[in-house]
């Protein structure tokens, strides 16, 4: 019996393409998640259609309460692999404390992968907090993992990433090169922009919404994709719409000749980088966190092209 721990919708759709390639069948999910929205109940009902055992944990519990609660979940399990994404985060290693298992395997959390001065690549806890940590009970920490991980899926080609075994996987490899029907097609083409977290972009956000506002309103056919984790897009968009960024933007290639897509060193730019139907643009400004803009020169690296936002 496998382990697949995800916190993301996109995490559930990397870990349901490792078990199509891999063809696993007999496999467990815990999926643990801060916010319950109904994107996260989508993914997660997908992953469980196939699942011997899933459960969606809403964390809604204070330290240390949690820390038990996993703990007694997992106690008396045993895996042949465990397989998870956010090997900063304490849940993981709380499971990873607590079940049994012959072999850890990792795959993409994000761009926090490919960003080589991200939490996955240095310390993030004080002292203190690791001192705590411990003992309440966690024995495993950011370092100890990347030394077990066997093998690591990713989404980011011939990107350095946390392992040195790195597996390329193509997520929506089918999906991007299916045959459209011309005759279905709309219109010529769309512009779609990503919805950013804020906060973690810059610390001129009004004024960075504004320059978002001067540059992007007046787009003919404009669509905005809101981020799962902000509530103040500059843009209006459909909130019924349970899809990641990803799936939207597959499927309107089936109604669009071309999709122009900006985003802020968004993740969701890169499965489409080889695309000839999708034009793929990463936002760049001054304003952003010097972090921000070297993500996008990754991006760039890798074929996208840039906008610069300070040209109005």
């Amino acid at each position: 019996m496998d382990l697949f721990i995800c916190y993301s919708p996109l995490q559930i759709k990397i870990a349901l393409k490792i078990i199509d390639i891999n063809n696993i069948k007999n496999y467990e999910v815990f999926f643990f998640t801060h916010r319950n929205t109904p994107q996260n109940r989508f993914y997660f009902d997908k992953i469980s259609r196939n699942a011997k055992k899933s459960e969606y944990y809403l964390v809604d519990k204070r330290f240390p309460a949690y820390f038990r609660d996993i703990k007694n979940k997992f106690k008396f399990r045993q895996y042949d692999n465990i397989y998870l994404a956010s090997i900063d985060n304490i849940f993981p290693q709380l499971i990873l404390t607590s079940a049994k298992f012959n072999g850890l395997r990792t795959f993409d959390d994000g761009t926090a992968n490919i960003t080589y001065d991200s939490l996955y690549y240095r310390c993030n806890r004080s002292t203190l907090q690791s001192l705590l940590y411990y003992i309440f009970g966690s024995r495993f920490t950011l370092t100890n993992i990347k030394e077990l991980i066997s093998e690591h899926y990713s989404i980011y080609k011939g990107k350095k990433n946390i392992s040195d075994n790195v597996i390329y996987i193509d997520l929506f490899e089918n999906e991007k090169t299916k045959i459209r029907d011309e005759s279905y097609l709309l219109k010529d083409e769309c512009n779609v922009l990503l919805g950013t977290c804020y906060r973690y972009v810059t610390d001129s956000e009004s004024e960075v919404k504004r320059l978002m506002k001067i540059n992007f309103f007046n787009m003919s056919d404009i669509k905005c994709i809101p981020h799962p984790m902000e509530d103040n897009e500059v843009f209006e968009f459909d909130s019924n719409d349970c899809l990641i960024a990803e799936d939207i933007i597959l499927r309107l290639k089936l109604k669009y000749k071309v999709v122009n897509l900006y985003g802020i060193a968004s993740s969701a730019l890169i499965p489409f980088i080889e695309c000839d139907w999708c034009n793929v643009c990463t936002i760049k400004s001054q304003l952003f966190y010097s972090e921000c803009n070297q993500l996008s020169s990754e991006l760039v690296d890798l074929g996208v092209k840039v906008f610069d936002l300070d040209v109005t």
